[in-house]
């Protein structure tokens, strides 16, 4: 059974013999519009629309209607002429270089409020392989909402025009425990890169740092050292990329998960009844793991997470199941990942200390976040995106 997912108190015990099924429909919405004012993060979706064009979005469908909200953007990649070859590439396309185009969807707008996009483009390498950014401060954090403030003379269309270097050579980033790999920087303080284990015995044991596991590979972090002290590794994160990983290994994983999940789903449950819709409240944190894994599609992490439970919420007039969402690195395994179908990824932004606000750094924190943590994550998969697509 395909649930939705909640850490939180079991609302099993509750049937249509103690509430009536509009109460009781009416106490999952609170628990979920709860939950949502406790999200300290926004999650995007990189839905793939074609091979060079991705959409980025915090509502992928219905069932992430109550996860925390942000502006849309379209993203298109240019590649530089007469350097993309049908067939197989010899040299990585990084080497030549690319540019991204986002664009915020936007309705019922006129020409005078339209937010501009921005750009952001990786020289080649004979060019330094820097990536610069052409953008503006026209997204900022008010009243807890990401708002446009296109019509504010002090912050719409400000411009910025940084250059992000590439880093040459790992180096420590929180003492032996965890290194700062590749990527690009910012001056001394930002950094967008990958992170990895500093020593041996973390690969081999996967041992926990700082009480927190560093994401799979091919993750990529935002990290503002400047602005946030480093009193463990993950403090200075602001966002992380994760790619969406299908291969071979996962399938089969898929199939060996699968074949128990049929024993699992032998279980006891318990039923309640919402309106004229049966629903079905797992019955324990286990159950509910190996049930929903039947169906998921994303089998890359193979780490257990003990410590979420999923518990099905519905509304009492369509029945419709609905997330709380998880960022995927403090929580695993989240299940409002979900729908994989075409994705290429996620992007997590962590709201914290007013760092997307007017008055720090004039605002000018969102676009630069959510472009650069895209364009690195985007990086390190573009080859793998231009084999499979024969480009």
């Amino acid at each position: 059974m395909d649930t939705g997912l909640s850490s939180g108190p079991s609302t099993a015990g509750l049937t249509s013999s103690t509430l009536d099924s509009n109460e009781f429909a009416d106490l999952q919405v609170d628990k979920l519009k709860e939950a949502m004012k406790k999200q300290d993060f926004w999650k995007y979706h990189v839905i793939k629309i074609n091979p060079l064009e991705f959409y980025l979005t915090t509502i992928p469908d219905k069932r992430h209607e109550f996860t925390r909200h942000a502006p849309s953007y379209y993203v298109q990649v240019q590649l530089p002429e007469g350097k993309a070859t049908k067939g197989w590439h010899t040299k990585s396309q990084t080497v030549s270089g690319f540019k991204l185009i986002f664009t915020q969807q936007q309705w019922g707008v006129g020409d005078e409020n339209k937010v501009n996009p921005f750009i952001i483009e990786l020289l080649p390498e004979s060019e330094s392989g820097k990536f610069i950014m052409n953008a503006y401060q026209n997204e900022q954090l008010i009243n807890n909402a990401i708002t446009n403030t296109i019509g504010d003379e002090n912050n719409g269309r400000i411009p910025l025009n940084l250059t992000f270097e590439k880093i040459k050579a790992p180096s420590s980033y929180f003492g032996r425990e965890v290194m700062l790999h590749s990527g690009y920087r910012l001056g001394s303080g930002i950094h967008i890169c990958s992170l990895r284990p500093g020593r041996k015995r973390d690969f081999i044991f996967k041992s926990r740092i700082s009480g927190m596991k560093l994401a799979k590979d091919g993750t990529s972090y935002f990290l503002d050292e400047e602005f946030f002290p480093k009193s463990s590794w993950f403090n200075p994160v602001v966002a992380i990329f994760r790619p969406c990983k299908r291969g071979i290994t996962n399938k089969i994983t898929k199939k060996v998960v699968t074949s128990s999940a049929k024993f699992s789903s032998l279980a006891p449950h318990s039923s309640i009844t919402i309106g004229n819709s049966d629903l079905t409240s797992v019955s324990s944190p286990a159950t509910s793991r190996n049930s929903f894994s039947s169906t998921r599609e994303e089998s890359e992490d193979e780490d257990e997470d003990s410590g979420n439970e999923y518990i099905t919420y519905s509304d009492y007039e369509t029945s419709t199941r609905y997330y709380i969402s998880k960022d995927g690195l403090r929580d695993r395994h989240p299940v409002d990942d979900s729908p994989s179908d075409y994705k290429l990824g996620w992007i997590t932004i962590y709201d914290r200390d007013k760092y997307f606000s007017p008055e720090t750094h004039g605002g000018g924190n969102w676009e630069v976040v959510l472009g650069m943590t895209f364009a690195v994550g985007f990086s390190g998969l573009i080859d793998q995106v231009i084999k499979s697509s024969r480009i």
